[in-house]
């Protein structure tokens, strides 16, 4: 099952927003998503409703201005995962110096949000009862720029096995020493992922800055944000840590984690914990990635000004 949705929010000017909201007809406003779940009051609607989309499309002035961003999403359930390669998942953050405990190198910028430079210190502590939970984490920790998971020995053994490419691991420590010698005394792995790579967009709008010397925005908007097919290495684990505007390069505080079709299906096959929820609707752990094919480019500013993840293109094909 697919499921396909729109949403519009303000990129810029908020008076316009909610000025043109309220003008909106009933028949218009009767035709969106009613859900409890969806509770931040801007308009949700199926993409099928095409007639309803083109009129909001033009009261909010979509692909003419930067007021009204528009995000074009697609959920699809475990039937569906072999019609896409690549897929988003969010694994459950361990909170640093709560749940996992190591020291961090400060930022090397003077930005003290700045990310740069910062850097997790071996060797990292985690008690032997939170680590028996632990199927798949991450690290939840000041200063971003980087993902790092913690995935349990079984789940290494796994990967092992399966010949996943993309991580380096480290072995963490286990803070009950009593525990070391036995069974349950074996602790989880750090897993680095050692491969990044960028995404392109024509135009972004840049709000606020985490730190302007290394161009790391903190509220942005990048319009017809794309990731080709090309720029996805072979790793099964690969991040995403950059949009290329105009030859300009914008940093994102926090990387996207990009994992292939057979590390997801591993995961939900040996029913691995750890794994968040993504979809609004579907209630799935994970949401596809889909590409654009670079001569539609220019064809997706016909359906709106912004594209976000995970559609990149109401054109681009599924790649299989």
């Amino acid at each position: 099952m697919q499921y396909k949705y729109v949403t519009y929010t303000t990129a810029n000017n908020f008076i316009f927003f909610e000025n043109n909201r309220k003008k909106l007809p009933d028949r218009i406003k009767d035709e969106f998503i009613k859900d409890t779940r969806l509770n931040d009051g801007d308009p949700w609607v199926e993409a099928g409703k095409t007639e309803v989309i083109k009129h909001l499309d033009n009261i909010f002035n979509i692909g003419k201005t930067k007021d009204v961003y528009k995000h074009v999403h697609i959920e699809i359930d475990k039937s569906e995962i072999p019609n896409f390669t690549h897929f988003e998942i969010l694994p459950r953050p361990l909170e640093w110096d709560r749940e996992i405990f190591c020291n961090i190198i400060r930022p090397t910028c003077g930005q003290d949000s700045c990310p740069m430079g910062a850097k997790i210190v071996f060797p990292i502590r985690i008690s032997a009862k939170k680590s028996k939970k632990i199927g798949i984490a991450e690290i939840g920790r000041p200063w971003g720029n980087q993902r790092e998971l913690i995935i349990s020995p079984m789940l290494k053994r796994i990967f092992d096995s399966e010949g996943i490419t993309g991580l380096e691991y480290k072995r963490c420590v286990l803070d009950d020493r009593k525990t070391l010698n036995t069974p349950e005394g074996t602790p989880p792995y750090l897993a680095r992922i050692v491969h990044s790579t960028g995404e392109f967009a024509d135009d972004i709008l840049v709000r606020h800055y985490y730190c302007e010397k290394h161009c790391i925005p903190s509220s942005f908007y990048p319009f017809n944000l794309i990731t080709p097919r090309e720029i996805l290495s072979d790793y099964d684990f690969q991040t995403v840590n950059t949009v290329t505007v105009k030859g300009k390069e914008y940093n994102y505080y926090k990387p996207h984690l990009i994992i292939s079709r057979r590390v997801l299906q591993l995961l939900l096959k040996h029913k691995i914990r750890g794994l968040t929820d993504q979809c609004v609707f579907l209630n799935e752990k994970f949401i596809p990635l889909i590409y654009l094919h670079r001569p539609l480019i220019k064809l997706s500013l016909d359906f709106g000004y912004c594209l976000t993840r995970p559609i990149k293109s109401n054109l681009g094909g599924i790649t299989p």
